[in-house]
């Protein structure tokens, strides 16, 4: 028995391009595009650098911040309040009648022995006055500050990692390691605590730039005293080669009176003294003798 013929779908239509192109190899081509380069290198440069580092040196990295922006705003309080306080000082702007009556003195007889005794236990010495110390909390910066206790942690931990960690073959490398990770943070500690000596030394012999004695008035008499003993309100005698012994109003000035100011300021010029203010800052004013400086010419009083 025949089989019935089977009927015929439709057939699809090929072009002669199509044909031709499929009887060889295709090759294929790879396009680089301004477009896709510049992805490509935006996507590796997007990445943050903090996402990237293992979260143990993240976290020292955040502490190193932390304590730079303490320090930081540390330092701007003690600015602010500085100028804060030469902001409030009048004694350039008033008139030395008006210094006078605060400090109940005068220019011709000066202080009486009674008034300085209370001046000197009311206002101290003229020393400059030493900063508080706290010698626990200095001792424990000098070994903690900085990388001070990421050392000691690590030292700790790789002892233990030593022994009892290492038994029953501890490594010696190990040991090593964490005598000398022990051996720095003792060094850095004797390091900050020389660096804070030093310091110390510094400002002890801005102590040295003051002179020893003074001429002043006391009692309507001319009188030699140590620099340390006067007071506010004493009336200093101010002659060419005299080193000021504290800040003071000049009241009376010749005209060729000049001081050398280079050791604050850093001004090689000499700058003339005035009897009334030529600034409204303290430190710019002409009027006010600042301790430490040289009067290179001249002669004068001043309170």
């Amino acid at each position: 028995m025949a089989n019935p013929p089977e009927k015929e779908g439709p057939r699809i239509q090929w072009n002669a391009d199509d044909v031709e192109s499929a009887s060889g190899p295709r090759a294929l081509h790879r396009s680089n595009s301004q477009f896709s380069i510049h992805s490509s290198h935006s996507r590796r440069g997007s990445i943050d650098p903090s996402h990237a580092l293992p979260i143990q040196y993240r976290a020292v990295s955040f502490q190193i911040d932390e304590s730079i922006d303490q320090e930081i705003l540390k330092a701007k309080k003690h600015k602010n309040s500085a100028a804060k306080e030469l902001e409030n000082l009048d004694w350039h702007i008033v008139s030395p009648e008006e210094i006078f009556e605060r400090l109940s003195t005068s220019k011709t007889r000066g202080l009486s022995a009674e008034q300085a005794k209370k001046n000197i236990s009311k206002y101290g010495k003229n020393v400059p006055s030493h900063p508080p110390t706290h010698y626990t909390k200095q001792i424990f910066g000098y070994f903690f500050k900085g990388f001070g206790g990421i050392l000691l942690v690590g030292g700790i931990l790789v002892f233990v990692s030593w022994k009892p960690l290492g038994e029953p073959a501890p490594a010696i490398a190990n040991l090593a390691l964490a005598i000398v990770l022990l051996a720095v943070f003792v060094i850095q500690a004797v390091f900050n605590a020389w660096q804070d000596w030093s310091s110390s030394r510094v400002m002890a012999s801005i102590t040295t730039m003051l002179p020893d004695n003074c001429i002043i008035l006391r009692d309507s008499v001319q009188a030699t005293v140590l620099a340390s003993d006067i007071v506010p309100g004493d009336i200093l005698y101010i002659k060419a080669g005299n080193k000021l012994p504290a800040d003071v109003r000049l009241i009376e000035i010749s005209s060729d009176a000049k001081f050398d100011r280079s050791i604050l300021t850093g001004e090689s010029t000499p700058l003339p003294g005035t009897v009334d203010s030529t600034d409204p800052n303290f430190l710019e004013t002409r009027c006010i003798g600042l301790q430490g400086t040289h009067c290179i010419a001249g002669s004068g009083l001043g309170v």
